[in-house]
């Protein structure tokens, strides 16, 4: 039994989460089998769907408002199940009737569109560089009920086009039309991309994932992130 626990490098519970930060734990989520990206919309009564309530009540409590908030979604690495919370989070939100943007700030490898079905040639990196208006990348469907953001065209400098002055003013445009906006940033873990969002934003959810996120790394990660936050 001791050589399995030393043995095992995954986290397995979120009381074995909350002990690797300082951070405090927003909340927990049980596994779904259904790999629909807007689940929590599609069974608005479910218990998944209402652990995330208690997930965006602790973030009112914590913003000290209602509405008009931005939320940042990372993890350590790929896997850990950041897109999916960040699609149901948003179709969370957009059932309170509020306007609601998801944006895919994950330039590096994006797959927002995808997982929800969307075709676009189009989104945020093509903006910066001028090639087109904002309202040419923001992707309006019926059935899902919020906005979309698409990362767009992966381009060679991705580090400072997250740092560019110009997305920041892309922000404070999108916070002016939506009361709600969702970002599913980069694992920071990985790369530091998410490290220049996190000061945009008014919360970031790190997220893990029993028996799949590293635990060794996943400390190391929220150890640099709170030194510097």
């Amino acid at each position: 039994m001791i050589i399995s626990e030393l043995l095992n490098n995954k986290i397995r519970s979120p009381k074995e989460a909350e002990k690797l930060s300082v951070f405090d734990l927003m909340g927990s989520l049980r596994h779904v089998k259904s790999q629909n990206p807007i689940y929590a919309r599609k069974k608005p009564r479910s218990s998944y769907a209402e652990m995330l309530r208690n997930i965006r009540m602790r973030i009112e409590f914590k913003v000290l408002r209602k509405t008009n908030i931005t939320i940042a979604i990372t993890s350590t690495e790929s896997g850990d199940g950041k897109t999916f919370i960040s699609t149901n989070l948003a179709s969370l939100y957009s059932m309170s009737g509020h306007p609601t943007v998801l944006v895919d700030m994950d330039i590096r490898k994006p797959n927002v569109h995808d997982k929800l079905g969307l075709e676009t040639k189009v989104g945020v990196t093509n903006y910066l560089i001028g090639d087109c208006e904002l309202d040419d990348i923001i992707l309006r469907h019926p059935n899902l009920g919020f906005d979309v953001i698409s990362a767009g065209t992966i381009p060679p400098n991705p580090g400072e086009l997250i740092r560019s002055e110009k997305l920041s003013e892309m922000f404070q445009i999108l916070r002016q039309r939506y009361r709600f906006m969702v970002i599913d940033s980069s694992p920071v873990g990985i790369v530091p991309d998410a490290m220049a969002l996190i000061e945009q934003t008014d919360l970031t959810l790190y997220v893990v994932r029993c028996m799949e996120t590293n635990k060794h790394f996943a400390k190391q990660t929220l150890e640099s992130l709170a030194m510097h936050y």
